[in-house]
């Protein structure tokens, strides 16, 4: 038992729930969602919840409501009405590494 919870804990396969979570994340490991440039025209490191939702809406990245909640309080944990690029990171940290490694496989990015 200990060995197939352990097995589930390193593994990154797991089937993501969230579908906002998953179109968020397939969006950034294939480039479509370049969030950077997003908070860069915000000019500030965070959204304000509305402001947040709005980008996701610009996207087509929210199907159900219970799953951009769940999201937001991911995101925004002490509740302060804003999403930090930081925590942003943080949680899309793994897609955010795909995504990087995946430039460098190309020809073009490593002349």
């Amino acid at each position: 038992m200990i060995k197939k919870s352990k097995q589930c804990l390193l593994t990154n396969k797991q089937a993501i729930k969230n579908y906002t979570r998953k179109k968020i994340s397939d969006g950034i490991i294939n480039e479509e969602f370049d969030f950077e440039t997003e908070f860069t025209l915000s000019n500030s490191k965070s959204f304000t919840i509305l402001q947040f939702k709005n980008l996701l809406n610009k996207y087509e990245y929210i199907e159900d409501y219970e799953d951009y909640e769940e999201l937001i309080k991911q995101l925004d944990p002490y509740l302060t009405g804003e999403v930090t690029q930081q925590n942003f990171e943080i949680i899309f940290a793994n897609e955010i590494l795909e995504s990087k490694l995946k430039q460098y496989q190309r020809p073009k990015a490593l002349m």
